[in-house]
């Protein structure tokens, strides 16, 4: 059943016999039932006798209890299920468009909207190895399929979520490796899962399943935000940097400036500029000089559009 972990969970109600695994209520009362661990293979005994009221768990035999059981149990009924299903569905593919960017506290941010590119679907499954090093690190379970079009196996790797998710470090391998990932998040499984249940979530639903990497949406996506990004960028630098210009006064004193701003702040020769450090280092829109004061950064031409743009919005909400 599928409920809030409880302290039910703490029991182990699936061991080993035979290289299968079975329930507690399958399997023969005491040492007799001669199944082991699923995860430090020692010995357990089977409590499935007396009462109808009592809990019906395997117990290991040395007293000592291991707290990797459950996990090494629904990692290898997972395994069986994909084994005689020979199917999964996996979720919908989707990359991030971008829109536009931004400069916040001197990095850049995109905005944008995510665009389908594959639906959730169900792909068909040859062969599954379970915990078995991969590259950098040993992923749950790797499903193995055949591309029609192209006769190669493609892998997919599926980690199970059970009391603990996939880290950053995991997901930089999975990135490495360059093989798609799914986490199915079984966290509110309980121990004695049965496996039609266990079979609903892994191959039919979708809603517990999540991409840690999708190799054609990462390609698209990084196309997609290159050509943006890049185009952005380049219109973002044009209006927001500029060059500043040194002028040697009457004087002979040499004088750096900006020619042209917004805000008309001084004027030579019939043309406004401002004076770098008399009028754009106490000005809000200013945002510091780059590579030796060869350069400005002033976000006045974007303060001005967003404004424009806030203005206009509310004009119509208004009309």
């Amino acid at each position: 059943m599928i409920n809030e972990q409880t302290n039910h969970n703490r029991h182990l109600f699936h061991g080993l016999k035979d290289g299968e695994l079975i329930h507690i209520l399958d399997a023969v009362n005491g040492k007799k039932c001669d199944c082991i661990c699923p995860a430090c293979k020692k010995e357990l005994v089977a409590h499935n006798g007396g009462s109808s009221n009592r809990l019906k768990t395997f117990h290991h035999f040395e007293n000592k209890e291991c707290k990797y059981g459950f996990q090494t149990a629904i990692h290898l009924a997972a395994k069986k299920v994909f084994e005689l299903t020979k199917e999964i569905t996996i979720p919908e593919v989707k990359i991030f468009i971008p829109t536009g960017i931004e400069l916040i506290d001197g990095q850049f941010i995109s905005h944008g909207f995510f665009r389908e590119i594959s639906p959730c679907k169900k792909i068909n499954i040859d062969r599954v190895i379970l915990e078995k090093r991969l590259h950098k690190y040993i992923p749950d379970v790797v499903v193995f399929s055949l591309d029609k079009n192209t006769g190669k196996e493609k892998r997919l790797i599926v980690e199970i979520a059970v009391t603990h998710f996939v880290g950053r470090k995991k997901i930089k391998d999975i990135i490495d490796s360059d093989i798609s990932a799914i986490e199915i998040d079984l966290s509110s499984v309980q121990n004695d899962f049965n496996f039609e249940e266990l079979k609903r979530i892994l191959v039919e639903e979708t809603e517990n399943k999540k991409w840690l990497y999708n190799k054609k949406s990462f390609e698209e996506a990084q196309k997609q935000l290159t050509i943006k990004v890049d185009f952005d960028r380049k219109i973002w630098y044009k209006q927001n940097y500029k060059e500043i210009v040194k002028r040697i006064t009457d004087n002979h004193y040499p004088v750096f400036e900006v020619h042209n701003c917004k805000l008309n702040k001084r004027k030579y020769k019939d043309k406004y500029y401002a004076n770098i450090d008399l009028d754009c280092s106490s000005c809000n829109h200013f945002h510091g000089l780059w590579e030796e004061r060869k350069y400005l950064l002033c976000n006045l031409h974007t303060f001005r559009l967003e404004k424009k743009n806030i203005a206009s919005l509310l004009q119509k909400q208004t009309s």
